[in-house]
């Protein structure tokens, strides 16, 4: 009906091609009410990678509901969590502050000791990669006009509202988690001295239950992914993996439970000896007597009988057939060379993959020491 090289466009009620402007099709003739449904695509309806497989897609931008795959992925992947803790250990060290008298850089050391940020910069990394971001309020003490402490929410108890500007962080939504509030309650000495140090209207919003963080004390170090969101996980690329491998693991539990041994088939009888079901029955409780015998069986059946294994225990789709092959697609999805952690290369080869990686480690260095210290806390310990 149309011509394959020429642009179809309507006009009014009327299909017309750019060729000689002549009708292609009339609206009017086809209907009676003057419409047509005119479809060029097959489908409007798209399935994104995931669809059907997790409770999160492109088009819905709160990942909050795949807070429980990531910290399931950290804490049981080998490959994906080992990778995380390297990217937030092996960054970290020392500092030493510049660029002030020595006098006017009392209160910013002070501030990053009681703080105890050579400790929390490990943990901040681990919740920054894993959830996709860091949340703590700073607890401010009047009397030494300096910082106190971090109380850090979990990111389960958070909810994030994006924010449309770069300079303005999202706001941020708590719920006081369950051993918060029995922290609050505690009958330890230590705990309740601690406690009364803190700030009265602190305390008060802890107890409320929930309450929005104030944007001047509030530490948030979101990982940038996607414009349509607040922040994304570094493992987000590993849930393919991840599902694969999940699937696998629990039918291998399954099978390894359920069966150690191949099923035994024995068949009894000729032309002259038909068994009956009792006879049968006999047999079968030999065999099964005799495998549960500590020091060996024997048994002795007729000429007519024969034993055959079916089906061996390892012979299933295994976890294991799998692992070594799933590593490499881990790695690629991190950003980590498999030449770093494996070895199997040349010293060229090694000396390229060690040297991405020190650019890759100073790069989030720099982002972290930027977005905490100079973005955050000294600004705020300034004013």
């Amino acid at each position: 009906m149309f011509v394959r090289d020429k642009i179809t466009y309507v006009k009014g009620s009327t299909f017309k091609t750019d060729k000689d402007g002549g009708t292609v099709l009339k609206a009017s003739a086809l209907s009676p009410s003057g419409s047509v449904t005119f479809s060029t695509f097959a489908n409007s309806s798209f399935n994104y990678f995931m669809s059907g497989l997790l409770p999160a897609t492109p088009d819905l931008p709160d990942s909050a509901s795949l807070a429980y795959f990531y910290r399931d992925i950290y804490l049981h992947d080998n490959v994906a969590g080992s990778v995380v803790d390297i990217m937030s250990i092996f960054p970290f060290s020392d500092w030493e502050l510049r660029g002030l008298e020595e006098k006017d850089l009392d209160v910013f050391n002070v501030a990053l000791e009681r703080l105890n940020m050579r400790d929390l910069f490990p943990q901040l990394s681990v919740a920054h990669l894993v959830d996709g971001y860091f949340c703590g309020s700073l607890v401010y003490d009047a009397k030494a006009r300096n910082f106190q402490d971090i109380l850090i929410h979990d990111a389960l108890q958070c909810n994030i509202i994006p924010s449309p500007f770069n300079n303005i962080d999202p706001t941020v939504k708590v719920t006081v988690s369950g051993p918060t509030l029995q922290f609050l309650e505690t009958t330890s000495a230590y705990a309740k001295k601690y406690i009364q140090n803190m700030p009265r209207g602190f305390l008060d919003l802890l107890r409320s239950g929930a309450f929005t963080l104030d944007p001047l004390t509030t530490l948030f170090i979101g990982r940038k992914g996607l414009t349509d969101r607040a922040y994304q996980s570094y493992l987000h690329r590993i849930l393919p993996m991840y599902l694969i491998e999940k699937t696998m693991y629990r039918g291998t539990l399954t099978e390894a439970t359920r069966r150690q041994r191949a099923m035994s088939h024995i068949t009894a009888g000729d032309d002259v000896w038909t068994p009956t079901s009792e006879e049968l029955g006999i047999i079968v409780q030999q065999f099964q007597d005799a495998e549960r015998d500590p020091l060996g069986g024997w048994i002795s059946t007729r000429n007519a009988v024969q034993v055959q294994d079916l089906r061996p225990g390892g012979d299933f789709w295994k976890w294991t057939d799998m692992s070594d092959t799933m590593t490499p697609y881990k790695l690629r999805a991190l950003g980590v060379s498999e030449a770093l952690l494996s070895g199997d290369s040349s010293y060229a080869a090694a000396e390229s993959a060690y040297s991405s990686f020190l650019e890759t480690v100073n790069a989030y260095r720099t982002h972290l020491t930027s977005a905490v210290f100079y973005r955050k806390i000294f600004p705020t310990i300034a004013v």
